[in-house]
């Protein structure tokens, strides 16, 4: 396929994608908070659930009630919680709850300490930003939910059956190469997979994570307010408890404190980098002690692939001068389509919304490589609820995106352009042979010939560094659609 060189030209839809691998790592046990006593303060309901074929060892209950997630831990769980599909909030809430029962001093007999229970060469490998202090929770919860991202995404690839999550969780109780040898959930890990679940079952019913039902214990005593501050995956210093953290917290040291509703739309693929949005600036004119222009200054929540959203709070009615960035660091701040800069951003704050867009990130993967943007245009009859993706050998792009990551029919949402087409724009290092086709999230959804046959694989390389490239293409009819 011939590709017209188009100068320095780039639209929204950057494909860059998440972390790279990580060996496997056994379980640790906690030691100075015993599973023992977490389990007598933890009342049992529901039925039990009997073990997996395969898989031996006592039954454990359907349900398991944990410990209400405190106040200064709940953002941190629901924003780790979008780093991957496997993941929900429930899920890594669960997870914390057997690693410490949400104790941030909490050590472990294997060398693991905090509230997630990593060593510490688990938090040297998934530490989510440079400067974070190995006592921010914040910080170790996301560095929890990395990891068992990662481990999902090996699990995935060496093709063993089951549930990703629960083989992830199982991989990260004994070793991966454990999960890949049984080819599912080995004995000796199905007694911690059981017992996540358990609380995830019950913390999915909870009024925190949108549940009915009601969290009877009493909660842990968590860092007082007058605790040291601790550094942010951005490197904002907030205390715990504090004004500057009334964001996280939900409440706020004033009676009535002003709010505003930010959302942004990002670059569609930003989900894929498992990397968090940030909204960084003036804080300190909110008037609750934040510190100004730290990358990691307010985090966002996902609410869908390219939709973030934030509620930021003020003392009193203000404007903020600010920037986005991705994950909480200067080398990924916003740019322009055309990869230039993007001044700072002005806004009141006087309890109203405020809407923006980002075209672009900076760093590889974005800005700094050579781009293809991919345009197609597909049959009349595809579904109008359907959308167009782009599948492919990613790995060759050189932007960290892992092989495992390779020919999923579900890989990379296009944008909607108009009737019948779709866009993408990928990124890659010079010479890469990209292979690729388009699917409608699935290979029973396939591209095909007029004739309903097979389309071979389309390709295309980047030959020349620092520019961008153009495709169009064609999809005669989807196999399962129409006449095929």
């Amino acid at each position: 396929m011939k590709l017209a060189t188009a100068g320095r030209h780039r639209i929204t839809g950057q494909v860059t994608r998440w972390w790279g691998y990580g060996g496997w790592r056994g379980r640790l046990r906690v030691a100075s908070l015993a599973l023992g006593a977490v389990s007598l303060c933890a009342a049992v309901t529901g039925a039990t659930v009997t073990a997996a074929a395969g898989v031996t060892g006592a039954p454990v209950p359907a349900v398991l009630t944990g410990l209400p997630v405190p106040a200064d831990q709940l953002q941190a769980i629901n924003t780790a919680a979008a780093s991957c599909p496997e993941l929900t909030a429930p899920r890594l809430a669960a997870q914390v709850m057997e690693a410490s029962g949400f104790n941030p001093d909490a050590t472990t007999a294997g060398g693991g300490s905090g509230v997630a229970g990593l060593t510490a060469a688990q938090w040297q490998q998934w530490v989510p930003a440079p400067g974070a202090a190995r006592t921010d929770v914040t910080a170790n919860i996301l560095a929890l939910a990395h990891d068992i991202c990662d481990l999902a995404g090996h699990v995935r690839a060496a093709a063993v059956p089951g549930d990703l999550w629960r083989l992830a969780l199982a991989a990260f109780h004994v070793g991966l190469p454990a999960v890949i040898a049984a080819d599912g959930i080995p004995a000796d890990a199905a007694g911690y997979v059981s017992t996540v679940a358990a609380y995830a079952a019950w913390y999915a019913q909870q009024p925190q994570f949108g549940g009915t039902g009601a969290a009877t214990p009493t909660p842990m005593p968590t860092t007082s307010a007058t605790a040291s501050p601790s550094a942010t995956p951005g490197g904002a210093q907030q205390a715990s408890g504090s004004a500057g953290n009334c964001q996280l917290q939900g409440s706020c040291p004033v009676a009535e404190p002003v709010h505003e509703t930010v959302n942004v739309t990002v670059p569609v693929n930003t989900y894929a980098s498992a990397d968090t949005v940030y909204l960084a600036g003036n804080l300190s004119a909110l008037g609750l002690g934040q510190s100004d222009w730290a990358p990691g200054g307010i985090p966002m929540t996902q609410v869908s692939a390219d939709e973030w959203t934030a509620t930021v709070y003020a003392a009193a009615d203000t404007t903020l001068s600010y920037k986005y960035d991705l994950g909480g660091s200067w080398s990924n701040v916003e740019e322009t389509a055309s990869c230039g800069y993007v001044a700072n951003r002005s806004m009141p704050v006087n309890g109203g919304t405020q809407n923006d867009v980002v075209a672009n990130w900076a760093g590889p993967g974005a800005c700094g490589d050579s781009g293809a943007v991919i345009s197609v245009t597909v049959p009349s009859d595809t579904p109008s609820a359907d959308t167009v993706y782009l599948s492919g050998n990613y790995d060759v792009l050189g932007t960290g995106i892992p092989s495992y990551d390779d020919w999923l029919a579900m890989d990379y949402p296009m944008i909607e352009t108009g009737p019948d087409t779709w866009t993408l724009t990928i990124t890659g290092v010079p010479v890469a042979d990209f292979q690729y086709k388009f699917t409608l999230g699935s290979w029973s959804s396939v591209e095909q010939t007029s004739s309903c046959g097979y389309v071979a694989n389309r390709t295309f390389d980047f030959n020349t560094a620092d520019e961008t490239y153009s495709a169009s293409d064609t999809v005669a009819a989807w196999e399962g659609v129409g006449s095929c």
